[in-house]
């Protein structure tokens, strides 16, 4: 409409000052190309984010949108098949932000939900199904780091690619997840059409897989971060700058490593060192967090504060594995008897990294320029890894498809 409008002033100004019709054709030719912009951007990025999951407690699944003015929220639940026991949810005020939370669902079980007022191409209007986490002492997830896909000029809109082709191969997996982890730096500079392509990009997994995020410092402390989604009980800025959760024999713990002051680093530690005293009875315990403890990068020095500040208390209660992101390679590093897998493939340029050619003590496993993403599975005392590469970058700007294992592990617990 705003094009229309100033294409009409600019055709009335001509009338008064007699321009030729060459000049006429120019700005009719200007309108075209603002209002095909402008309608892709509002097509393709009108603010809308169409539904996805995130999880609040093993038996709760938060249903997740953004509407493009604040509007009352509903949906319509059923469980099993679509219509077999619909209940409508609806809010009591209007949010731009909804968050619809489901509760008391059953391991295993299969629900279906339809978000009404939201009409986008990809959802067809359609109920959407999913499944709880499954019944048995299994636990499946995927891990993946850094799509922050770039704006394009003039556009409104960012190139997800590559982020596309780390959630298609997701979702042609042989394992099903039960959730999935975003280890941070979710967009590039944090702004709302970033965001809004961020949401439709991952749709086709996180409306069936609920997402658990991780602040990266591309999304620092952003209004869209802690408006987007809906967290499990933590700490720190509105009680979810970090956060955990857990799921049968695991805990799992998500930190904000982007260290504001003294007395922000100290609240996190003593949640940290009391989560994990409460929780830490668990078979396996799991960090997220966005900057690795331990990285070959050239651009890291080996004594991190990260390392200083954490490694001794992961030490102390028996952390396992600690994932991250940052640094866009795949690394896994074995320290200290605590894996570090830092995993970046997610779709971000690899321009801001190289890794030294001489890796640090414990490194076990590099690869660059691979678009890669990793499946966990927990089975009761068996911890099992895989590396999953979908692209590989063999000359500037190109993605060759792949699919290849390039790293497994397992660990055992007797």
């Amino acid at each position: 409409m705003i094009p229309i409008v100033l294409f009409l002033i600019l055709v009335k100004k001509m009338s008064f000052h007699k321009i030729k019709p060459v000049h006429f054709l120019l700005a009719l030719f200007v309108l075209i190309l603002v209002t095909t912009a402008s309608g892709h951007a509002y097509l393709t990025s009108s603010n809308i984010w169409p539904p996805y999951l995130t999880l609040k407690t093993p038996t709760s699944v938060t249903v997740n949108w953004r509407t493009a003015k604040p509007s009352i929220g509903s949906l319509v639940f059923s469980i099993g098949p679509p219509k077999k026991g619909e209940t409508r949810f609806t809010e009591d005020k209007a949010f731009l932000d909804h968050h619809i939370l489901l509760e008391n669902l059953v391991p295993g079980s299969f629900y279906s939900y339809r978000v009404n007022h939201v009409k986008l191409p990809e959802m067809e209007n359609q109920p959407i199904r999913f499944r709880m986490s499954s019944k048995d002492q299994s636990t499946t997830f995927f891990v993946y780091s850094d799509p922050q896909a770039l704006m394009i000029p003039g556009l409104l809109k960012t190139d997800q690619t590559r982020q596309k082709m780390v959630i298609e191969a997701m979702l042609s997996d042989p394992f099903t997840p039960d959730f999935f982890v975003n280890c941070g730096d979710h967009v590039q500079s944090d702004t709302l059409p970033e965001w809004t392509d961020y949401f439709h990009t991952i749709f086709p997994l996180a409306r069936k897989t609920p997402v658990f995020p991780v602040m990266g410092n591309h999304e620092e402390m952003s209004e869209y971060y802690f408006q987007a989604f809906s967290f499990p009980n933590g700490g720190g800025y509105n009680g979810c700058e970090w956060y955990s959760f857990c799921i049968k024999n695991v805990l799992l713990i998500f930190l904000n490593t982007n260290f504001r002051d003294l007395d922000h680093i100290d609240k996190q530690i003593d949640w940290l060192k009391s989560t994990l005293n409460q929780d830490g009875g668990k078979t396996w315990k799991f960090v997220f967090c966005h900057h690795p403890l331990y990285s070959s990068s050239v651009r890291y020095s080996e004594e991190t504060p990260y390392k200083i500040l954490l490694e001794p208390i992961f030490m102390q209660y028996g952390v396992d594995v600690v994932f991250s992101g940052h640094h866009h390679a795949y690394q896994r590093i074995y320290r200290n008897g605590i894996h570090h897998i830092v995993s970046a493939g997610g779709g971000g340029k690899w321009s801001s990294l190289t890794l030294k050619e001489q890796k640090i003590q414990g490194t076990v496993k590099t690869r660059e320029k691979a678009l890669h993403y990793l499946r966990i599975r927990v089975v009761r005392n068996r911890f099992i890894m895989d590396m999953r590469i979908v692209g590989q970058e063999n000359a500037e700007g190109v993605i060759e498809p792949k699919d290849e294992i390039f790293d497994h592990f397992e660990i055992l617990k007797r």
